[in-house]
């Protein structure tokens, strides 16, 4: 829908609005709709988005568990100590 708004000429706001209306609520955000307008723009009309560098998906259970037992080892000692 995005793609089609950029190629119909549709402001982001105007796009935002119309889809919005279609399907209530905030169905798209206009950073959304700002983040492909500008890919659409520089050429690029693939529907695949970028590979994130943000914060991971997931977290390694082994590390997780390593944290968990470090901290409850550490909260042992300090009410050893009270």
């Amino acid at each position: 829908m995005l793609l089609y708004e950029f190629k119909m000429g549709h402001q982001v706001t105007k796009t935002v609005r119309n889809i919005n209306q279609a399907f209530g609520g905030e169905a798209v955000k206009e950073s959304t709709a700002r983040h492909w307008f500008r890919k659409f723009r520089n050429g690029d009309e693939s529907l695949e988005d970028e590979e994130s560098h943000g914060r991971p998906l997931a977290i390694d259970d082994n590390l997780l568990r390593a944290i968990v037992e470090a901290t409850h080892t550490k909260q042992l000692e300090t009410l050893q100590k009270n």
